[in-house]
């Protein structure tokens, strides 16, 4: 997938076209050629494929001058696709550029000066029902009947030189662009999910499930649903207004070695708490059923009693996590740390130690069993990425009544997608 051309004005090549014309106008510039123009204003040099030249009886400014009406917006010379440019748009960039902006600043928010002086862009506009999950350790998400994840990491660079093959988002009125999922980075640290920065990877989650999906459009308005933890209940306001400060940006995005310009307009923001997400997907509704949702910091835990919610509860800091510490202090290696333990076991570099995870789950089997107290309950269902920990090492716990929900990483973000679908319906082939 190429950049979306409608965004045109986001290149540098057109900025670089009105930089080029702007400095025409100068007359300090007067008797200077192309070449020395393009060296002094550092201007891209392919510009002069990118516009034609204006017919004689328009030309006002000598040889030098470009038209800057119509732009080519192919990637090669050979076969152009022009597109006509909006004479506002020439004008708001020229202004920009006499501002002293450089050809970043101007591509990073030209997208709101032109919102802001009207101009009509006529953007090819869908609606989607997004689910997001930004955890401590993986971000999940569910679009249509598809999920998607990646590791939660990111970090802001300034100079595009250092993103190296790196999946990235850029968002408009920010210089810089957000490195997401790097192996090589940290985990942000902090007890609560709303202090983190998380705007940077929730806007990548949602290109990324729109990717995903093939989508085709230029905007896209999103309605979100976002998984909180029940011990941050009562800060789930303070989230929704951190997302709807400001709710649309043009997202200029690498994924998978793909680029492409999209609008995002989060239009409406559903708040689920863990856990209690996964109720819809849960097989058997009849009598006493219990949810344990063991995630990276903490276990939620839900009781239900014929598709009613009954307790809804939380144990702290027994979440993998406990596991990995105790890993990484077994390992005793000043470089082994929280956030490249799972990626050095990936590698092989480290190992997992058997025992100490079994001992992990006997204490999250004694720990949750105090709380919904197993038989009491018809079923009680296991879901969480632990679960997938404990598949991979061969433990496997179901027994009677215990079970372990279908696609345990995702059910959080399927079942909240489901009561997103039925609040928010879409039309079909959206």
């Amino acid at each position: 997938m190429g950049r979306n051309k409608n965004f045109f004005f986001q290149n540098r090549y057109f900025i670089s076209g009105v930089r080029f014309s702007t400095a025409l106008e100068k007359p300090e510039n007067m008797g200077k050629t192309a070449i020395s123009i393009t060296k002094e204003y550092g201007i891209d040099s392919n510009i002069s494929w990118r516009f034609k030249k204006p017919n004689k009886d328009q030309n006002e400014k000598g040889n030098l001058q470009i038209d800057l009406s119509k732009v080519n917006v192919s990637n090669s010379n050979t076969e152009p696709i022009w597109m006509d440019v909006d004479l506002k748009i020439i004008q708001i960039t020229k202004q920009m550029i006499n501002e002293g902006m450089s050809d970043e600043e101007i591509s990073s928010k030209i997208y709101s000066r032109l919102v802001e002086g009207g101009v009509n862009m006529e953007n090819k506009k869908i609606t989607k029902n997004i689910s997001a999950d930004i955890g401590n350790n993986y971000a999940k998400g569910s679009i249509d009947d598809k999920v998607l994840s990646f590791v939660n990491k990111v970090r802001k660079e300034r100079q595009v030189n250092k993103l190296a093959d790196n999946d990235y988002i850029q968002l408009s009125d920010e210089q810089g662009y957000y490195v997401i999922a790097n192996d090589d980075d940290k985990f942000e640290e902090s007890q609560s999910k709303k202090d983190k920065n998380f705007i940077p990877t929730l806007y990548y989650l949602i290109c990324r499930a729109l990717f995903l999906d093939k989508i085709d459009a230029d905007e896209v308005d999103v309605n979100l649903s976002m998984l909180t933890p029940i011990n941050q209940a009562n800060e789930t306001q303070e989230y929704i207004n951190k997302i709807k400060e400001k709710d649309s940006y043009m997202c200029t995005y690498r994924i998978d070695k793909n680029e492409n310009t999209l609008i995002i307009n989060i239009k409406n923001v559903e708040m689920f708490l863990e856990g209690v997400a996964s109720i819809p997907l849960i097989e058997n509704h009849n009598g006493m059923q219990s949810i344990c949702d063991v995630g990276s910091k903490t276990i939620n835990l839900i009781k239900t009693r014929n598709n009613r919610i009954l307790t809804v509860d939380t144990i702290d800091d027994l979440g993998t996590f406990e596991y990995y510490d105790k890993l990484i202090n077994k390992i005793d290696n000043r470089t082994v740390n929280i956030s490249n333990i799972q990626q050095l076991i990936e590698d092989g570099i480290c190992s997992h130690d058997k025992s100490l995870l079994k001992e992990y789950l006997k204490k999250v089997l004694s720990e949750t069993n105090k709380v919904v107290k197993f038989d009491t309950c018809v079923n009680v269902n296991f879901t969480g990425g632990a679960m997938e920990l404990f598949k991979s090492q061969g433990l496997n716990f179901e027994k009677g009544n215990i079970k372990v929900m279908e696609d345990p990483v995702f059910t959080n973000v399927r079942g909240s997608k489901k009561f997103l679908d039925t609040k928010y319906k879409i039309a079909a082939g959206e």
